[in-house]
């Protein structure tokens, strides 16, 4: 279900940000062209998002009818937490990723980035009734950091709104059980690192658990240990996102446009 932006709904005639937010729609196209080049996209039915720093009421969405290497810094579509549209917007946006993305900022005031694929291997470990298993470093690294939401159908009814948010509380990631994943960051390079990270655990576990052999599961401790190495440096995402903007202004620097 996509909601289209008319004339009419628009708040504002010209459109104008901040340089917080240009950055912040730099970063987020950036992100959404590695998504691409990854293969992470499904055509252009995936969501992602940011809070706008200096009007955290607001956020960022990928505009509806883009693939991910099209989308540029201005066709982000700006909504409030209840779905209306701010300022100028060339585009529409998708019905659910309003509904999943206002979940998690109404919810969760330190999450700046929402990321929602429906990769192969968060797909699959979605779909395993265990969820995921700690059987690699990258698991490790959400060792009792994931939630589950069990499948209500196509995320198009705000009654839902609430038991996302419930079934994520306190933590970086939510498997949509049947579904795909949504991951959060405090920043969006933590964000994009996180997702990148979980999907790689899933994919791994998945061809692991297809070898039928004997599992060598990670201990409580030495998660534990993974966790807690990995929150004492948050900041540690910060140069993998410098790197793609550092490529993507080699290559198509159309991006920040």
């Amino acid at each position: 279900m996509v909601v289209q932006i008319s004339e009419s709904t628009r708040q504002d005639d010209t459109r104008s940000w901040s340089d917080a937010e240009q950055k912040t729609r730099e970063d987020l196209a950036a992100v959404a062209r590695s998504l691409a080049e990854l293969g992470w996209t499904k055509l252009i039915f995936n969501h992602i998002t940011a809070r706008v720093p200096d009007a955290p009421e607001y956020f960022l969405v990928n505009p509806h009818g883009l693939f991910y290497d099209q989308v540029r810094a201005s066709d982000f579509v700006k909504l409030d937490l209840d779905g209306n549209p701010v300022g100028e917007n060339r585009w529409g946006f998708g019905r659910a990723a309003f509904v999943i993305h206002s979940a998690v900022y109404a919810a969760r005031p330190d999450v700046a980035c929402t990321i929602h694929t429906h990769t192969d291997g968060g797909t699959i470990v979605s779909a395993l009734q265990e969820g995921l298993q700690p059987l690699t470093l990258e698991a490790a690294q959400f060792y009792g950091r994931v939630g589950y939401h069990d499948y209500e159908g196509m995320a198009h009814d705000v009654d839902e709104r609430q038991r996302i948010a419930a079934d994520l509380g306190p933590h970086a990631a939510l498997f949509l059980r049947n579904h795909g994943l949504v991951v959060t960051g405090s920043t969006i390079a933590e964000a994009f690192h996180r997702n990148y990270n979980l999907e790689y655990a899933c994919r791994i576990q998945a061809q692991v658990l297809a070898t039928g052999r004997p599992l060598s599961v990670i201990s409580h401790e030495a998660a534990s240990r993974t966790v807690a190495q990995v929150l004492a440096h948050p900041a540690r995402s910060e140069p993998l996102l410098e790197a793609i903007h550092r490529r993507l202004g080699q290559t198509d620097p159309s991006y920040r446009l």
